[in-house]
């Protein structure tokens, strides 16, 4: 009983450098995005994968590799062409449907079909400095890589954006086959300036301990925008949710391993996302995304292949993602929101006072809440 709008073919990329602002239509990835921003050195803050879409990562927030420095995806998104459920092409920026521009901005697509977006460009690359090392994750090290990756965060500049993610090592070529099948913590982070300057604000990541694998260094921007992208194989069977988290202490940390070390899938992760910088700087005047309050993102990922493993990797999520709220003040991150079974409850622990706003919004554009396959907001407050 729905109807699949396939935007795939409107791809196009229009880059106007001496504005730095790119116009993209609906069914570009963010390597279409990268592709034809970065020969003249400039970038829009996207994902950690190139093949991701760009409309429903913008429209559900977009962290990226240099959200700390730059902001969200959506934070970045300057205007937009929307159709809406009675037919209407409209366009949204500072001047017209401005309140519609600020529902774009992370409240998902709820509102009508974004046909066109227009991001503002920065400066970046066309070489940064990158870390991507895997440490020993066996018995007690895991929690300590966890208390250094905090500790490391807690005094790293804007221009740094990371992440620090548990798993085990897959049985594939590109890894030693001597690691295959320990535990690891990957420490991944960009800092968008120099690559100098970049080498020693990330050295004391490397610092650390030895890696057990380790593919640091100066590389391509559009080539750190790809690193991810051969863990997320089509046919693959997904779950993910999240969980905004307030804290990182000991006690925080020692229940994160707790769940990290009973991962069903040897595909399995557990992901930690700092929140800092320019995300923490955006205002809930300015866009409808929530979670800019929270210290971190955590996002436990179910990636496994057989249908039969179904109940337990999504057991396994639930339940860490469960036991994690005491940390937190309930909301989540809407582009890791698993099944959607909370309903309306998710969504309104996810935007929190910005709800009604939204509502009303919803009301106004989508009356009939026509696009209701999605994290829907009913435009109604019942």
């Amino acid at each position: 009983n729905g109807l699949v709008i396939d935007l795939s073919p409107m791809k196009h990329v229009q880059v106007y450098p001496e504005t730095r602002i790119a116009s993209v239509q609906g069914g570009a990835t963010w390597g279409d995005v990268d592709a034809a921003t970065q020969p003249y050195g400039l970038a829009a803050p996207g994902g950690l994968v190139s093949e991701t879409g760009v409309a429903g990562l913008t429209l559900g927030g977009g962290f990226g590799w240099l959200r700390n420095k730059y902001g969200l995806s959506c934070d970045n998104l300057v205007a937009a062409e929307v159709v809406t459920a009675d037919g209407r092409v409209i366009y949204a920026n500072e001047r017209q449907n401005r309140e519609l521009l600020w529902g774009l901005r992370g409240g998902g697509g709820n509102f009508g079909i974004v046909t066109s977006f227009d991001f503002r460009l920065h400066p970046v690359g066309p070489d940064v400095m990158f870390v991507f090392a895997f440490m020993d994750g066996e018995g007690d090290n895991m929690k300590h890589a966890f208390q250094h990756y905090r500790d490391f965060v807690a005094t790293a500049p804007d221009e740094v954006s990371s992440i620090a993610a548990s798993g085990i090592v897959p049985a594939v070529e590109h890894f030693p086959a001597e690691i295959h099948g320990r535990s690891f913590v990957l420490f991944g982070a960009m800092y968008a300036g120099s690559p100098e300057k970049g080498k020693l604000a990330l050295q004391p990541l490397l610092d650390f301990d030895t890696p057990i694998f380790d593919i640091s260094g100066v590389m391509p921007y559009v080539e750190v925008q790809k690193v991810f992208d051969a863990d997320y194989p089509r046919g693959m069977r997904y779950y993910w949710k999240s969980i905004n988290l307030n804290r990182l202490d000991d006690d925080v940390i020692d229940r994160l391993v707790e769940h990290a070390k009973r991962q069903p899938s040897t595909h399995n992760t557990t992901d930690l996302w700092h929140i800092g910088g320019a995300v923490k700087r955006g205002s809930a005047d300015d866009s409808a995304f929530s979670g800019r309050q929270a210290a971190f993102l955590l996002n436990p990922e179910a990636n496994w292949e057989r249908p039969e493993d179904d109940a337990a990797n999504i057991a396994w999520v639930r339940d860490f993602v469960a036991d994690m709220e005491a940390f937190s003040d309930g909301s989540r991150y809407l582009n890791f929101a698993g099944l959607q079974e909370e309903g309306d409850t998710m969504m309104r622990n996810a935007f929190g006072q910005q709800y009604e706003r939204l509502v009303a919004l919803k009301k106004q554009y989508d009356p009939t809440n026509f696009f209701h396959m999605n994290q829907n907001i009913k435009p109604s407050a019942e």
